[in-house]
């Protein structure tokens, strides 16, 4: 899994990036095959506990992967912006773009059922004596409706990673800092039987800024995160349930002031985790099923 995740960035354009940059933030992350747990609520009602995935057939969307980057050198300010959706949830998808100094991309592997068998997403940001840059990519499972038969509970879950890493962490002297991170989640969700509809997240994250070590010196960071996420929904009532289920791998970061300043390379001059607060960790205003029509659940 970590494999495809590096692979995907090392093959996202970093020759792009300006030669002799000496300070930089990098972050990645991925998530693996899902495995499906079915649990019979009530064995004495006759019904066998199962599970039916919408297909390309019910107009269900594939994955998406998209994302923004954003250079500023002396030859003026660069915004990219990239997305490529699939047609279906069994689609391949993979995207992914490249500035003077930042590159990012991702893949959604899609597969019929619980809409994926991996996501990957992964960037890197640069800085120079005259530049800076910024990323931010997701690469998101498709909303995958599926019908729960009566007194039963699903369980997904899925192997997943997260890492980010900074070369000099910041100057202390300016306040500026570096970031990298990245985040993975399971979401699932369906009506609870009384109207409402009720969701399980599961979500980590690995960001890297920087470290003092005695002497109040400022140190680039990593952190990292591996393990296991899942998600689960429970239809109780004696009629079958329709529910959600997707998937979500974010990579994010941006560079500092370089420590050592090179006359052919610079120093960043983007603001700390605050600027990119989205980056850090996605608010969400209204829960996958309901994003894409921008109506938010009761």
């Amino acid at each position: 899994m970590k494999s495809l995740a590096l692979h995907l960035l090392a093959a996202s354009a970093l020759a792009g990036m300006a030669q002799g940059a000496v300070a930089s933030a990098t972050s990645a992350g991925g998530l693996g095959a899902v495995t499906i747990t079915l649990v019979d609520l009530d064995p004495n009602d006759g019904i066998t506990p199962s599970i039916r995935f919408a297909t390309d057939a019910d107009g269900i969307d594939g994955g998406t992967v998209s994302g923004e980057l954003r250079s500023w050198t002396a030859d003026g300010e660069s915004f990219r912006e990239f997305r490529s959706q699939g047609t279906g949830p069994a689609s391949l998808v993979a995207a992914g773009r490249d500035t003077a100094m930042a590159s990012a991309g991702g893949s959604v592997t899609g597969l019929a059922g619980a809409g994926f068998s991996a996501l990957a997403a992964q960037g890197q940001a640069g800085s120079g004596a005259t530049a800076r840059g910024s990323y931010d990519v997701s690469a998101q499972s498709a909303w995958v409706g599926f019908t729960l038969s009566a007194n039963t509970a699903v369980q997904f879950s899925a192997s997943g990673w997260a890492q980010g890493s900074t070369s000099t962490g910041g100057d202390p002297a300016t306040g500026w800092d570096e970031a990298g991170g990245a985040l993975v989640a399971l979401s699932a969700g369906g009506p609870d039987g009384g109207g409402s509809i009720v969701w399980d997240d599961d979500e980590r994250i690995a960001t890297a800024s920087y470290t003092l070590d005695g002497a109040g010196n400022v140190h680039g960071d990593a952190q990292s995160w591996s393990g296991l996420l899942g998600v689960s929904f429970s239809n109780a009532t004696g009629a079958s349930a329709d529910g959600i289920f997707t998937a979500e791998v974010r990579a994010f970061g941006h560079s500092a002031v370089s420590a050592v300043p090179e006359p052919a390379t610079g120093v960043m001059l983007l603001a700390g985790l605050g600027l990119v607060g989205a980056g850090v960790r996605r608010q969400r205003t209204c829960r996958p099923a309901m994003c894409r029509t921008g109506k938010e659940s009761a």
